[in-house]
């Protein structure tokens, strides 16, 4: 008797699971979006607005960096069973570098509420969502979501590069550019030297550790969903 598409439904289909995270991953864009240009708004009213400067820190990058891939990886997400590669790559690299943000999230890698807005009236609901919400959405969705293809060990080499390449940036165009530090860090005194170089130690073994997780969790999942089909 021949087999008909509906005894033999297509393979490629998304499942529900896939589409509901590609439907958060669409969510979230939209929101880390009003957010960022509510934070904007707010920075304008009050004082004239360096656009140069916002955007040259760490957790402002990675905010508009995440708005596209979450908006690319929503749109793929209605095609097929899981992440490719190269999406899967890019969303490790967001983990990691959400890793990066909240592990140093009142010092180098991203600002305060009040140190961000320069205005201690200004709407803090915002940075709550570009500082604390993103970088837990885009580590907890790495961890709890299984459809992805299995990463290779370069990726997590690449992205642990990112942040400390970017404090690389920073600390050499500072000079001649408006980029810089967190202002309420700043570069320690020549006798603070051990604690600057006890808090950098500790920065660095604390990204190494949560890169071993996170590849580890890729491992995980691709161990126990092999072909990465999951049905809800």
């Amino acid at each position: 008797m021949r087999k008909t598409f509906v005894d033999h439904p297509s393979k490629d289909l998304p499942s529900r699971f896939r589409l509901a995270t590609s439907a958060l991953s669409m969510v979230v864009a939209v929101v880390l979006t009003v957010a960022l240009g509510v934070k904007i708004l707010d920075l304008v009213a009050g004082k004239p607005f360096d656009a140069e400067r916002y955007f040259s820190y760490f957790s402002l990058l990675l905010a508009v960096v995440s708005v596209l891939v979450l908006l690319v990886s929503a749109l793929l997400g209605t095609r097929g069973t899981r992440d490719g590669p190269r999406v899967a790559s890019a969303r490790a690299v967001l983990a990691l570098s959400g890793a990066a943000v909240l592990i140093t999230h009142t010092s180098l890698f991203s600002l305060a509420p009040g140190v961000a807005s320069g205005d201690l009236g200004a709407q803090i609901w915002p940075d709550t969502i570009i500082h604390v919400v993103l970088p837990s959405y885009l580590i907890g969705e790495w961890i709890l979501n299984p459809l992805r293809a299995r990463i290779s060990r370069w990726t997590i080499v690449v992205a642990l590069l990112v942040p400390f390449a970017w404090l690389l940036a920073v600390f050499t165009l500072s000079p001649f550019t408006v980029w810089s530090v967190d202002q309420a860090i700043g570069l320690p005194a020549a006798e603070d030297a051990m604690v600057q170089n006890f808090y950098f130690l500790t920065i660095i073994v604390l990204l190494l550790v949560t890169s071993l997780l996170l590849l580890m969790a890729n491992r995980v999942h691709y161990r126990l969903f092999p072909k990465n089909v999951f049905e809800s």
